[in-house]
């Protein structure tokens, strides 16, 4: 996991807000020493750029949630055309036993993969009716539509995390771009959502390396330059000039 480079209880935590620039905050005495006088500027344009990279992150979780479940129900779709085909073939074999056990599984089937975005739950209800009858040796289902079906109850469950996931930066957008509060409380905030970030990623399952890796770096990069531009301001009140390092 990563938290924010600075945070509440400690004297000093070193910081990386921009390509050669390097800063140590002390939170408690309200001092920041930087490598020159430009470091506002920099620190402005660095934020800039990571709260435009996480406001697009935000939206690309939120249609993977909804790309990812679309294709699950379409795979369900599919492999449903191919099992009514081999109930057909086999219903003659097997007598009326059966073809009653695959009517009620062809009708809830059917229901499910035409209802599942007007009535997702009464779809994911219907499905596991059917998981649930064909584990009681009824055999109905093939493994492809097995498969398939869990596949859908698996990005539904993804979902929840990936909407919370994007909600949590819009959040983290909304703190930076508000008036900047006390270095100490500010940090406080990074703090938590940095906690909460890493637990939604872990029930996100994302499965893309490239994504997360963008989402951490622009996170790390934010949280850095927020706990510097909180300890700049809280100088700027005390009047206290800043110690240029050599």
């Amino acid at each position: 996991g990563f938290r924010p480079q600075a945070a509440m209880g400690q004297s000093a935590a070193f910081c990386q807000c921009a390509d050669g620039l390097e800063e140590m905050l002390e939170v408690d005495q309200i001092k920041l020493i930087v490598a020159d006088n430009s470091v506002r500027d920099v620190l402005k344009e660095k934020q800039e750029q990571n709260k435009k990279q996480v406001a697009q992150l935000a939206k690309a979780l939120r249609a993977r949630a909804i790309k990812d479940k679309a294709e699950a129900w379409k795979k369900v779709g599919t492999e449903f055309a191919v099992q009514k085909m081999i109930w057909e073939s086999m219903s003659l074999q097997r007598g009326k036993s059966y073809q009653g056990e695959i009517a009620m599984m062809e009708s809830k089937l059917m229901f499910a993969t035409r209802s599942y975005e007007a009535q997702p739950d009464d779809a994911v209800e219907a499905l596991k009716t059917c998981i649930e009858k064909n584990t009681k040796g009824a055999e109905l289902l093939g493994g492809g539509l097995s498969q398939s079906m869990q596949a859908v109850f698996r990005s539904i469950e993804r979902a929840g995390p990936r909407q919370e996931l994007a909600s949590l930066l819009e959040r983290a957008l909304e703190i930076s771009s508000a008036a900047v509060q006390p270095a100490a409380s500010k940090l406080a905030s990074w703090e938590e959502l940095s906690d909460e970030l890493n637990k939604l990623l872990a029930g996100s399952h994302l499965q893309d390396p490239r994504m997360e890796f963008a989402l951490r770096t622009s996170w790390k990069g934010m949280t850095s330059a927020a706990a510097a531009e909180g300890v700049l301001v809280a100088q700027d009140a005390s009047g206290e000039k800043p110690t240029v390092g050599s």
